[in-house]
C-alpha cells in the first residue's frame, strides 16, 4: 500500500452513528432572541444624541506653528550650511574620517594629488586638540 495515496477511512456503523449524535450543534440563542437583542440595541443607540465633533480652538494655530517649525528645521542645513575646506568627505563635520579620506587620496594620487603629509598631520592635530581655539570649525 502506498502511504502517500489517501485512502478513505471507513468506520463501523455503530461508531459512525454515535459520532453523528455527538456532533449535533445546539444553538445557544434561537433566532428570535437574537433579533430581540439586536432591536433593543438599535433602539437604545438610535435614541442617544450624536456626540458633537470637538475641535480645539488651538488646533489650527498649533498645526501651523508645527508646520513652520518643521520647515525651518528641514531648510536650515540647506540655507545656513557653509562647507569647510577641511570637510573632505562632505559629511558636514570635520572629524577623523576627513583625515583618513585625505590620507587615502594622497596614497591613491601620490605626489601629484597635491596633498602633503603636513596638511594631513595639521588637520589631525586640529581635530584632536584639547584647546578649543585650535579646533577645526
Amino acid at each position: 500500500m502506498d502511504p502517500t495515496a489517501e485512502q478513505p477511512e471507513t468506520l463501523p456503523p455503530a461508531i459512525a452513528s454515535r459520532l453523528r449524535r455527538l456532533d449535533r450543534a445546539e444553538a445557544i440563542f434561537d433566532p428570535r432572541s437574537d433579533r430581540a437583542v439586536l432591536e433593543a440595541a438599535r433602539s437604545y443607540f438610535a435614541a442617544r444624541p450624536a456626540a458633537p465633533a470637538r475641535r480645539s480652538r488651538w488646533a489650527l494655530p498649533l498645526g501651523a506653528a508645527a508646520a513652520v517649525l518643521l520647515a525651518a528645521v528641514l531648510v536650515r542645513p540647506l540655507v545656513f550650511h557653509t562647507p569647510s575646506a577641511d570637510d573632505v568627505d562632505g559629511s558636514g563635520r570635520v572629524d577623523v574620517l576627513d583625515v583618513l579620506a585625505l590620507a587615502r587620496m594622497r596614497a591613491a594620487g601620490g605626489d601629484a594629488s597635491g596633498i602633503t603629509d603636513t596638511r594631513i598631520e595639521e588637520l589631525a592635530y586640529r581635530i584632536v586638540a584639547l584647546d578649543s581655539a585650535r579646533r577645526a570649525p
